[in-house]
């Protein structure tokens, strides 16, 4: 069965029983929530619904079942990685970098880290302070994943790379961010702004860093768009709810729950400043359709604009993520060669042709480099692996 506006809903019920104080507990409908069970376990949601589920009334054993292992093992695996934490995260320095998202989003948006599934620990550490804060990582038992190209490619033409620390209990993979995204997009964070003025939350008895909260929240618009690069268009097309089948309505429930400590004049400035205007308004545009309740007074007139960059193409807006997520980027690649005059106007200044004429030339340099150098590491990894 196909998602649907209608299912879509019902499976909102359920969140809103979890998260919304006086919400009804809805009751199990055998036709309204025959798919209910499904879309909880696709969008990670078992440890936040598993509580509702058992106080409602004619949720099949079965369904319950399913939803309680779920839950359970999210708090098995978060439970081994949080031993770790008060080994090695104590140890880092007290300023110059932050976690992005996984538990310390639990803690500060879900209240418990066990409401939010993580699977890796994403920093963002001041560029300047890299390989200090690499060289830390090693001391404390961290090394690159097995595999892994060596770290100045990922330096020269990524933003990440990652380190992971093997223990007795659950091995902890971090990924280490100097950048938000990568080279070839139109939409830069600063890192500054996003270290300036954080604050900290508590991690089993570790206070650990965190954005600023404008920021947190314009990061976390931009992480959905890029896991979905249509849902710009689809909200636009008010068909927010497609998000539920690709799997990532968790991450728009951040963006909600993080709503009412935000103001949009100052995430209007961040969206224009950080050139990710599609990113903010999708995001917007997408609560108000699923989660109307958290826009508030300030957003309840909130209309969003067309998006820029919309994936207009009914086969591109439809196809799953995994199909749709390498052509998009794909495509930011050749539209980086001869961008619109608003982009060149922000990154240098001015859109005289000129200008235009150098990024073209200096924009295909860096991607014939990275595919070189890309084409290169892969051939090399592939025959160490093959070699006896």
């Amino acid at each position: 069965m196909k998602m649907s506006i209608s299912s879509s809903n019902r499976l909102m019920s359920w969140v809103k029983a979890a998260l919304q104080p006086g919400f009804p507990l809805p009751c199990w409908s055998v036709e309204g929530d025959a798919e209910t069970c499904r879309w909880i376990l696709q969008n990670r949601l078992g440890a936040l619904l598993d509580p509702v589920l058992a106080r409602a009334e004619g949720v099949p054993g079965e369904d319950r079942m399913h939803v309680a292992r779920q839950a359970r093992d999210t708090f098995v695996n978060h439970e081994r990685r949080a031993r770790g934490f008060r080994d090695w995260m104590a140890a880092l320095p007290v300023e110059g970098w932050c976690m992005l998202r996984g538990p310390a989003l639990g803690v500060s948006v879900y209240r418990d880290p066990v409401l939010r599934p993580y699977s890796d620990l994403d920093l963002l550490v001041r560029p300047e302070e890299m390989d200090e804060f690499l060289v830390k990582l090693d001391s404390l038992g961290f090394t690159a994943p097995r595999g892994s190209f060596p770290d100045a490619y990922y330096r020269r033409h990524h933003f990440h790379l990652q380190r992971v620390r093997q223990s007795s209990d659950f091995p902890v993979l971090v990924e280490v961010h100097w950048a938000l995204d990568h080279q070839w997009t139109f939409s830069h964070p600063s890192a500054a702004t996003i270290l300036t003025h954080g604050g900290r939350v508590d991690m089993a008895g570790v206070h650990c860093p965190v954005p600023e909260v404008h920021a947190w929240w314009m990061l976390l618009a931009l992480h959905l768009c890029k896991h979905l690069p249509a849902l710009p268009t689809w909200a636009a097309r008010g068909e927010a709810w497609r998000l539920v089948a690709e799997g990532e309505l968790l991450h728009l429930l951040d963006l909600a729950l993080l709503l009412p400590r935000v103001e949009e004049q100052v995430l209007q400035g961040l969206a224009e400043e950080w050139g990710c205007q599609d990113a903010f308004q999708g995001s917007l545009h997408a609560i108000a359709q699923l989660w109307p309740e958290r826009m508030g007074n300030e957003l309840a007139a909130f209309t969003p604009r067309t998006p820029k960059k919309a994936i207009s193409s009914p086969t591109a807006a439809n196809v799953r993520k995994e199909v749709v997520f390498r052509p998009a980027r794909c495509g930011e690649v050749l539209q980086g060669v001869w961008p619109d005059r608003d982009t060149i106007r922000r990154l240098y200044g001015s859109d005289a042709l000129h200008f235009r004429a150098l990024h073209a030339v200096h924009f295909a340099m860096k991607a014939l480099h990275a595919g070189l150098e890309t084409l290169w590491w892969s051939l090399r990894s592939t025959a160490g692996k093959r070699s006896p």
